[in-house]
C-alpha cells in the first residue's frame, strides 16, 4: 500500500467513512513497515553464457533483474542487504536464498553451486556432469540471517578439465522478516 495524505479536518466536520479508511490504511501500512512485515526481495537471472574456468570458484554475473523490491541489486555479481530491509530497533533479518545454475553439456568432472554471505559459504552442493548430451542443472536453497551491507553471491564451480559455460542462472534473495 502506498501512502495517501490524510484530509484536513476542522472541529465541525463530520468524518465520512472514506476519510477514516484512508487514515486506517495509512496506520496499518506504517505499522507493517515498523514491524518489518513488508515484502522485500531481489530476483536475478543470467540468460547469456558465462564461461567458468576449470577448478575455479567463479561468481555469477547477472544480466537481468527480474524483481527488486527494496533496492537490493545494482549490477554485477552481488546482492547487498539494503538499510531499508531492517526496521528500526532490529539488528538482523532472516533471508531465504535460492540459486539454480545450468551447466553446458559435458560428462567430465563435477559441477557445484555455492550460496555465499560475505565470501563464506552458507551452503554448497555438487553433482556430476550428465551423460547423454544433457545440460547439468543444480539448485540449492538456504535460510540465513544478515545485517545491513551484507553481500550475497551465487558461485559456480566445475572441474571438467577446461572452461565450461553456465548457460543459465537464477538467484533469489527473499527477506523473511526480523531475526533480532
Amino acid at each position: 500500500m502506498s501512502y495517501t495524505a490524510p484530509p484536513t479536518f476542522v472541529a465541525s466536520d463530520v468524518l465520512p467513512a472514506a476519510d477514516l479508511n484512508v487514515l486506517s490504511d495509512d496506520i496499518a501500512a506504517l505499522y507493517s513497515v515498523q514491524q518489518g512485515l513488508t515484502f522485500s526481495a531481489a530476483q536475478l537471472r543470467r540468460a547469456a553464457n558465462q564461461s567458468i574456468p576449470d577448478s575455479t570458484q567463479t561468481a555469477i554475473s547477472f544480466d537481468t533483474e527480474t524483481l527488486d523490491v527494496g533496492g537490493w541489486y545494482s549490477s554485477g555479481t552481488n546482492v547487498v542487504v539494503p538499510a531499508g530491509a531492517i526496521p528500526a530497533g532490529a539488528t538482523s533479518i532472516g533471508l531465504d536464498v535460492r540459486g539454480i545454475i545450468t551447466y553446458a553439456s559435458n560428462t567430465t568432472g563435477h559441477r557445484q553451486i555455492r550460496l555465499q554471505l560475505n565470501g563464506s559459504d552458507i551452503d554448497a552442493i555438487s553433482g556430476s556432469g550428465l551423460d547423454g548430451g544433457d545440460n547439468t542443472v543444480i539448485a540449492l536453497s538456504a535460510v540465513t540471517t544478515a545485517v545491513v551491507g551484507d553481500i550475497l553471491t551465487l558461485v559456480a564451480y566445475q572441474n571438467s578439465g577446461g572452461a565450461l559455460n553456465v548457460t543459465a542462472a537464477r538467484f533469489t534473495v527473499l527477506r523473511l522478516g526480523v531475526a533480532s
